[in-house]
C-alpha cells in the first residue's frame, strides 16, 4: 500500500467518491488538470464518502459552527485527494503542496476564516509532514455554491512520472530462454532504483522495491546470475544509500553481458 494511502486507513479516514450534483447541473471542467509537474486542483466541497454533498451547509457564524467549518474544510481536503488519487494514481506521486486558496461561506461580521481552512491545512500537514505538505495559502469569505461552508481550490507539485509498477513477467523459465519482456522490464525497474539511490527524497525506497519485487517474480534469487551479480540481494525495503547501490549497479552490468 502506498505511504499517503496506508496513513488514510491509520487514521480511519477513507477517500470520497465524486461529488454527485443534482441532474441538470452541468460541471463542464476537470477536477485535476496535470500539466508537466504541476498538477491543479479544482475547487471542491466537502462530501461524503458516497459523493454526496455533506451536511451540515450555511453560512459559517450563523448555521454552521467554526468547529463544524473546519470538520467541512477537513472534508474538502480529503476530497481532494480523491481527486489527485482518480488522476495520479498514487498519491505518493505529491512531492509538495504549494497553494490553497480557501473560500468560506460566512455570515455578516464572521472574519476569522483562518479557524476554518485550518482544517484542510492540518490534515495536509498530517499526511504528508511539513516539508512536503507546507503550502501557502489564502482564507477568504464569500458566498459558496451549492450552500456548502467551505470550497478550496489548490496546486500541487508532482514528480512528473507515472507510477511504478511491478511487471508479472513469466518467471524463471522466460528468463533462461531471454525473454525480451522480462529482461527490458526487470532492466527499466534497476535503472529506476539505481537513480534513486541518490535522490533526496523520502520515498526513493519506492523503486528499489519494486525492482527487487521484479527480481522475485522472475526467480533471480536462485540463478547463478544474481548470486553472481549482487550475492547480498536487493532488500525488500530500504531506506540507506549504502551497499544497495553496489548491488543494483553490479546486477545492470551483470544482465548488459
Amino acid at each position: 500500500m502506498a505511504i499517503i494511502e496506508q496513513r488514510l486507513a491509520e487514521m480511519g479516514l477513507q477517500l470520497p467518491e465524486p461529488l454527485k450534483v443534482r441532474d441538470g447541473l452541468k460541471l463542464p471542467f476537470a477536477w485535476v488538470r496535470v500539466r508537466g509537474t504541476r498538477a491543479y486542483i479544482s475547487g471542491h466541497v466537502a462530501c461524503n464518502p458516497d459523493g454526496t454533498l455533506a451536511k451540515p451547509l450555511g453560512k459559517v457564524g450563523a448555521e454552521v459552527s467554526p468547529e463544524q467549518g473546519y470538520a467541512s474544510a477537513r472534508l474538502v481536503a480529503l476530497a481532494h485527494l480523491a481527486s489527485l488519487k482518480r488522476a495520479l494514481g498514487d498519491l505518493d506521486r505529491v512531492t509538495a503542496w504549494l497553494r490553497v486558496f480557501a473560500m468560506v461561506n460566512v455570515a455578516p461580521g464572521f472574519n476569522e476564516t483562518p479557524l476554518v481552512t485550518n482544517g484542510y491545512s492540518d490534515l495536509i500537514l498530517e499526511l504528508y509532514g511539513p516539508d512536503v505538505g507546507a503550502h501557502a495559502r489564502s482564507s477568504i469569505g464569500m458566498a459558496i455554491p451549492l450552500n456548502a461552508p467551505v470550497n478550496c481550490e489548490a496546486e500541487v507539485e508532482i514528480d512528473g512520472k507515472s507510477p511504478v509498477r511491478v511487471r508479472s513477467e513469466p518467471s524463471r523459465s522466460t528468463w533462461r530462454k531471454g525473454g525480451v519482456a522480462g529482461r527490458k522490464g526487470l532492466l527499466h525497474d534497476l535503472h529506476r532504483a539505481r537513480s534513486s539511490l541518490f535522490r533526496p527524497d523520502p520515498r526513493s525506497h519506492l523503486p528499489i522495491n519494486a525492482a527487487a519485487e521484479s527480481c522475485r517474480r522472475l526467480d533471480l534469487r536462485r540463478s547463478p546470475r544474481w548470486a553472481q551479480a549482487c550475492p547480498a540481494g536487493i532488500p525488500g525495503r530500504c531506506r540507506s544509500r549504502g551497499p544497495e547501490a553496489a548491488g543494483v549497479g553490479s546486477l545492470l552490468r551483470c544482465l548488459r553481458r
